[in-house]
């Protein structure tokens, strides 16, 4: 697996991730939270909207050239320098339960390491699958914000918040 940080927004890394985001819209156990189709301009504009923001990464994950996964995290408010939000964590329908989501999420944990966070939090919806996944991987659920977004079929859903400490204050 090959792990490219995304800094530079150019045609190709603007199509691979729309790709991803696109594969896992609209599907029953999704945890992205767009409602709409990704194409270029939109991608463009996402990704602008999270790289300006304080301390922020964004990862595209290939295998053999493929995209296979993306993830990211940024700080999550400026009196909690300590505290970083990873969101975006997704890997290819066809590919879940393989392995790459746990790959690709402790390294974004090493990655938020080297830019001094503390402690990590994740806020994935209410399925099943998505709360086994955190809890398998060492995070900490530690609240649940009911009916906190409507999926595209009208349904709201919880989101459960989870918690992991990664490093020493």
């Amino acid at each position: 697996m090959e792990f490219v940080e995304l800094s530079n927004l150019d045609e190709k890394n603007l199509t691979d991730y729309s790709l991803i985001v696109n594969s896992v819209i609209g599907k029953d156990k999704s945890s992205i939270g767009f409602r709409q189709k990704f194409d270029l301009k939109y991608a463009k504009q996402f990704l602008e909207e999270i790289l300006v923001k304080n301390r922020s990464f964004i990862v595209l994950v290939y295998e053999k050239d493929q995209i296979v996964g993306t993830g990211m995290f940024y700080s999550f408010q400026y009196n909690t320098p300590h505290l970083c939000l990873i969101k975006g964590l997704i890997v290819l329908p066809n590919l879940q339960r393989k392995g790459y989501g746990e790959k690709i999420l402790k390294y974004l944990e090493e990655k938020a390491k080297e830019f001094e966070y503390v402690d990590v939090l994740l806020n994935p919806w209410d399925f099943e699958e998505q709360i086994n996944f955190y809890a398998k991987n060492g995070y900490t659920q530690v609240g649940v914000f009911p009916h906190f977004i409507q999926d595209l079929k009208g349904k709201y859903h919880d989101s459960t918040f989870f918690h992991k400490k990664i490093g020493d204050y």
